[in-house]
């Protein structure tokens, strides 16, 4: 039987399949481990089946089998196939590599700002027995754009605690990083960095890395102190079953020049600021009427005939509409017209074979974000904090009251590898829980060609020899076989991915897909045109190196045919005079 899951979005998920002959069938469905609901059997027998599963609740993981009867009454059931919905995001991105590292007698905290749009300033709170579990839990002794800070307020023999917030222009706050660190006395003993040491295996951009060479062994977490006199949860009273825990990955993917109308095509595009249309109607609040009329003007559908807000009309504002409200308001709109920082969610249900293989949790990309979610009603017991580290980063969990979640945005190791990643549930009657998870990290995909380097008088040699380079912006369209055997182009928006898609800054590029047979096609500013083989593919990521070829320019023609003849004309006249 063929069957994929398709369209999911954060209530709704649809399942279409085929089956070799005519069949009535109908599903079984329900939240992890139950199969309460069920759907309402076809009214005929078909081979090709459909069925839209609504209500869901947002970031959860479901489970269903499909049952079947043929024309002659047999009847059947099949395995049990899972998806998870999206989530209901409300939080940001949080910074990442966040260490702190004495500096003789103070505390240099340094960190690396989230890219995004939106960003407008963070907040670094400070106490002196625990982690600031929020921006006001604790001393606030840092707040602007910077990347660092120097605590020189600080006493040899102390450990010191740090939390340190993102916030937007809407005032929506990320989770919070951690990192702590005791005081010692430089003129004793040597100062050292607080995160954990790690060995990072390089890997050549060319060359092939056996999966069982990275991630057989586990890069641990660094662990977080519990508050004192907190006590362990026995193992037999332990509450956090595995299935209310999901991992999303966040493809933050840009549309370059001429791929506009594919971000506009994106079926379900998911912000990380959750500001709802309330937010958009309060930023056209309280405006004159000369200033509607300017708005018309620009946008004539902007105001219906009562001369209310249209939602429709305004979902899909081009940018130069929005630059043009910005101009006649005086302000920014909100994020949501944020059309080249779309942020679109898969869930990690992707190469569940690789994942079990080695012993893993979940699967995600090198140097993304991914945002991880608990349900509350997991917890038997109130919830203080709680607390996730993966590798050397440590993040807060924010709970998000619509969803009835535990959120935080982590970002994932440089490094391919396998990894710890440590959830710490610290209860208000001062018990806590961990519970160890590990992660895959696998690379992104990258576009990237390789040219000769730049003339330099200090090594001017140089210029014979070839270089690897990245190619920002290049176009990829990935096209699939269908089951009528034509190819065409992959319909990644019921994925919740963009196809074409432009490589990132650093040349980077993915697609998650399901099993099937597919090609990449690929082009770039004065690059040869790229077709791939025929890609066979197993539930897994299409992210392998992509190389290209670039056209030569005049001057390398040039380069090129003057070098040789240069040389033949040097030897002839060298000839010639001994001769002579």
């Amino acid at each position: 039987m063929d069957l994929q899951i398709i369209n999911i979005t954060k209530i709704k998920a649809k399942v279409v399949f085929t089956t070799d002959e005519l069949a009535v069938s109908y599903l079984q469905y329900g939240l992890l481990g139950d199969y309460t609901f069920q759907t309402i059997p076809e009214d005929s027998y078909f081979e090709g089946h459909e069925f839209v599963l609504e209500s869901l609740v947002p970031g959860r993981k479901y489970n269903f089998t499909v049952h079947l009867y043929d024309t002659k009454k047999n009847a059947g059931e099949t395995k049990s196939y899972y998806f998870t919905t999206l989530p209901d995001i409300k939080t940001i991105f949080n910074v990442s590599g966040f260490t702190a590292v004495q500096k003789q007698d103070k505390v240099l905290l340094s960190w690396k700002l989230p890219d995004m749009e939106n960003f407008s300033k963070v907040r670094l709170v400070r106490k002196d027995s625990s982690y600031p579990i929020n921006d006001t839990d604790g001393l606030d002794i840092y707040s602007g754009l910077d990347t660092y800070f120097e605590d020189d307020l600080v006493d040899i023999g102390n450990t010191y605690y740090y939390s340190i917030f993102v916030y937007d222009k809407y005032n929506n706050k990320s989770s919070g990083s951690l990192v702590n660190i005791k005081v010692k006395d430089s003129s004793v003993e040597p100062m050292v960095e607080t995160t954990l040491a790690v060995e990072v295996i390089p890997v050549d951009l060319e060359e092939e890395v056996l999966d069982e060479d990275i991630f057989e062994n586990l890069v641990p977490a660094t662990l977080i102190e519990v508050p004192s006199g907190a006590t362990l949860v026995v193992e037999e009273e332990k509450s956090m079953p595995s299935g209310f825990i999901n991992l999303f990955s966040l493809f933050k993917q840009r549309a370059i020049e001429g791929l506009d109308s594919i971000v506009g095509g994106v079926i379900e595009s998911y912000k990380l600021i959750n500001n709802g249309f309330g937010e958009v109607v309060d930023y056209f609040a309280n405006i004159d009427t000369e200033t509607k009329i300017k708005l018309q003007e620009v946008k004539p559908d902007i105001f219906d005939k009562k001369g209310n807000l249209n939602e429709e009309a305004i979902k899909n504002i081009s940018a130069e509409v929005k630059k043009q409200i910005e101009e006649i308001i005086s302000k920014p709109l909100p994020p949501v017209f944020e059309r080249d920082s779309i942020a679109v969610i898969s869930p990690l249900d992707w190469q569940t074979e690789k994942t079990k293989e080695y012993g893993a949790d979940w699967h995600i990309f090198a140097d993304s974000d991914a945002l991880l979610s608990i349900s509350r009603d997991m917890f038997a017991k109130d919830v203080l904090s709680i607390i996730v580290t993966l590798k050397k980063e440590a993040y807060i969990m924010d709970y998000n009251e619509d969803a009835n979640n535990y959120e935080t945005i982590i970002k994932a190791p440089e490094d391919k590898g396998k990894y710890q990643m440590l959830i710490q549930v610290i209860y208000t009657d001062n018990t806590y829980e961990e519970l160890d998870k590990s992660v895959l990290v696998d690379p992104y995909g990258y576009v990237f060609y390789k040219d000769y380097k730049d003339f330099s008088w200090k090594n001017p040699v140089q210029f014979l020899v070839k270089e690897i380079k990245k190619v920002r912006g290049a176009k990829l369209s990935l096209y699939y076989l269908n089951r009528v055997d034509e190819w065409v182009l992959w319909p990644a928006n019921l994925y919740n991915q963009l196809n074409p898609q432009g490589s990132g800054i650093d040349g980077g590029f993915a697609f998650v897909v399901p099993a099937g047979k597919y090609y990449l096609e690929a082009s770039g500013e004065n690059l040869r045109d790229y077709k791939s083989d025929v890609l066979v593919v197993e539930d897994e990521a299409i992210n392998f190196n992509l190389k290209m070829v670039k056209k030569w320019e005049a001057k390398e023609y040039v380069l090129f045919m003057f070098l040789p003849i240069s040389v033949i004309i040097l030897l002839a006249l060298f000839i010639l005079k001994k001769r002579v």
